[in-house]
């Protein structure tokens, strides 16, 4: 298998004091990167710079479509708002509380899964339900303890997440560290046994029959590539950064975020099969 590499967009040398926090990437809408530089966060969207006035402690951002994106605080104590959408002209069109201690956030035109970590999963709360699907008006549409049966892999600490099918997720999360396909319209849950190379992987990528997952424990760099249902994953690169799965509807897999850049990959596998 091989990677093809595209680097998106690239801190000026002379802003040395501007960082990537957090991007997107979208086929058709394209580049839209959150940077942070002396306590101020712009928002960068295909080269058009817009400031915020908000004061985040980590920011996610994420298109919803070609005309809004979605800014999200990961930290948020008590009720106050930490999800943000706004139009692409910097206007702000809706706020609402989605809980604390998120680890991950996947967005499309029906709205907004939540994925938290261990302090919100046994903190206080809508994180204490692991994961959560908010529509884009803040309103709650499902939740993984109360609205699914109760034979379920638990979450401690949701690691990973990535769009499936429609509004479907995947998610991969600390606990019993299974790939797990939550096909909310239908309320059908399924989990996959995942080989023990992979485990503790920050960021999973799903194309077909193929599953992609990156930053195993002790191996940060790794990229595995494993056919669903097999014994045993390949590895098939090493890739420094923070990466996260792309939409099913993307050619690239993965997006990577670094301080000082971002990239996309797309990984060339011509076994992957779609049903």
């Amino acid at each position: 298998m091989n990677i093809i590499t595209e680097s998106l967009y690239t801190i000026p040398e002379e802003k040395k004091a501007c960082v990537v926090i957090d991007a997107d990437w979208h086929n058709k809408y394209g580049l839209i990167v959150v940077t942070k530089e002396k306590n101020k966060y712009r928002v960068v969207i295909n080269g058009t710079t817009i400031d915020t006035s908000f004061s985040f402690h980590y920011p996610f951002i994420r298109w919803i479509d070609n005309s809004q994106f979605i800014l999200v605080d990961a930290r948020c104590k008590g009720k106050k708002h930490n999800a943000f959408v706004h139009h692409i002209s910097g206007t702000l069109t809706t706020s609402f509380h989605c809980g604390d201690a998120i680890s991950d956030i996947q967005v499309n035109k029906e709205g907004i899964w939540v994925g938290y970590f261990d302090e919100g999963v046994y903190g206080d709360g809508i994180s204490t339900e692991g994961l959560v699907f908010f529509s884009l008006e803040g309103n709650l549409l499902k939740r993984y303890y109360t609205d699914l049966e109760e034979d379920k892999p638990g979450i401690d600490d949701c690691y990973a997440l990535c769009r499936g099918k429609g509004s479907s997720i995947w998610m991969y999360a600390y606990g019993d560290f299974e790939l797990t396909h939550w096909d909310h319209i239908n309320n059908q849950l399924k989990s996959y046994q995942v080989p023990d190379v992979c485990e503790g992987s920050k960021a999973i990528c799903v194309r077909g029959n193929y599953a992609y997952f990156h930053a195993r424990y002790s191996r940060p760099d790794n990229l595995y590539a494993w056919e669903i249902g097999k014994k045993k994953a390949k590895l098939i690169a090493k890739i420094k950064g923070e990466l996260r799965g792309l939409s099913p509807r993307e050619r690239n897999h993965f997006i990577n975020v670094d301080e000082k850049e971002v990239s996309v990959f797309y990984i060339e596998n011509e076994n992957e099969t779609y049903s």
